[in-house]
């Protein structure tokens, strides 16, 4: 179930926006020294679509949590198709790639926020039947 941070009343909350919890770019690394206590749980009201991926090393899926490579705007799945080879290469790890919304075969959305691409990502790993993923 995604989730959002809601700052508390902690000195070090105020300076950590709840939308670095989903994102995985700079600012988010903050998070890593953020105290548990500035951050409480609450759902996110975004409706996933079903992304479109390929599966790299498959056989792997249930030998160690997959690696899920997330391109960036503009760009979809194919853009990781020799790095998930050579790290899936061994059969030791799967590589999941998957088109995030408005991207490459996966379907269109009005909603393109962080929120709802990381729920989209969160849905296929269900749908996956991954409990652990390195993203």
């Amino acid at each position: 179930r995604l989730t959002s941070a809601l700052p508390a009343q902690h000195p070090m909350c105020a300076s950590v926006p709840a939308r670095h919890l989903v994102s995985a770019l700079g600012p988010a690394r903050r998070l890593l020294t953020a105290p548990a206590r500035c951050f409480s749980s609450t759902p996110l009201p975004v409706e996933p679509v079903e992304l479109n991926h390929r599966i790299v090393g498959e056989s792997a899926l249930p030998a160690a949590p997959p690696l899920v490579l997330v391109h960036g705007l503009f760009g979809s799945s194919s853009n990781f198709s020799t790095p998930a080879r050579k790290l899936s290469s061994g059969g030791a790890r799967a590589v999941i790639l998957p088109d995030l919304r408005n991207h490459g075969a996966s379907p269109w959305s009005d909603d393109s926020s962080i929120e709802a691409l990381a729920s989209d990502i969160l849905a296929l790993l269900d749908r996956l039947d991954v409990p652990t993923a390195v993203l």
